[in-house]
């Protein structure tokens, strides 16, 4: 796995200094990531296969507390549609998007030659506590919450519970990334890189990821002032 070494780690914590008011709304999307296909679970839950602009595929999967996430995280876009379905038809565009996967996970210098911005870490953090106790039968139960996307080994992460205000994270560079929101009161949006902005309310969560190749993650929580959300991020770089 490739390191770099950290630049400037800034963070920022006081109340009432949450990024509701950086004007993002669902308008502010100039380039929609295109859906590539979708497959909903026995459960209800439903994972999309998304394409940003520059080429970059994730996979998000929309779901109500306490419904597991998939176990998907960590493969190709085209492995995960088939382990979700169990078929081996996969879809063309699917296809073509681990056909990159694989190519950029096996060729470092393709991977180096794909990050644009400058390498070295920048992480942000906006907002305020808002209490640290688990709901015992509420939305995203703290525990509930930790054990699907906080406690795993990765280059860097950051679990924050019980949040409100807003947040954000971002670093050039990534290899694997694993995002993911759950509202504990009211409704929060999350944005990725301008091109999905999805809202979510308590009582329900969402999650993506993305491997493969050094490229520039971007995920913010907005629309948060006077709710209350978790928030994770998982990197390896």
């Amino acid at each position: 796995m490739k390191r770099f070494v950290p630049g400037v780690m800034m963070m920022v914590l006081g109340a009432g200094c949450g990024i509701e008011g950086s004007d993002t709304t669902p308008e502010k999307a100039q380039t929609p990531a295109a859906v590539l296909e979708s497959v909903q679970r026995d459960n209800g839950n439903v994972v999309e296969f998304l394409q940003l602009e520059d080429g970059e595929v994730v996979v998000m999967e929309t779901g109500l507390y306490p419904n597991p996430p998939s176990a998907i995280d960590g493969i190709g876009p085209a492995e995960a549609w088939s382990k979700l379905t169990g078929r081996s038809d996969v879809p063309n565009a699917l296809g073509v998007a681990q056909q990159r996967y694989e190519l950029m996970r096996a060729n470092p210098s393709l991977r180096d030659a794909e990050g644009a911005s400058e390498r070295g870490e920048s992480i942000v953090r906006d907002g305020q506590a808002a209490g640290t106790t688990a709901a015992a039968y509420g939305p995203c139960d703290i525990t509930w919450f930790q054990d699907n996307f906080c406690n795993a080994a990765y280059d860097w992460k950051m679990c924050l519970t019980n949040w409100s205000g807003g947040a954000y994270a971002q670093r050039s560079g990534v290899e694997y990334h694993k995002t993911a929101v759950c509202p504990t009161s009211g409704n929060v949006t999350l944005n990725i890189k301008d091109q999905v902005i999805r809202n979510v309310g308590a009582g329900g969560y969402l999650w993506y990821y993305r491997s493969g190749s050094n490229f520039d993650f971007r995920a913010d929580v907005d629309n948060a002032s006077g709710d209350t959300f978790h928030f994770a991020v998982n990197l390896n770089y």
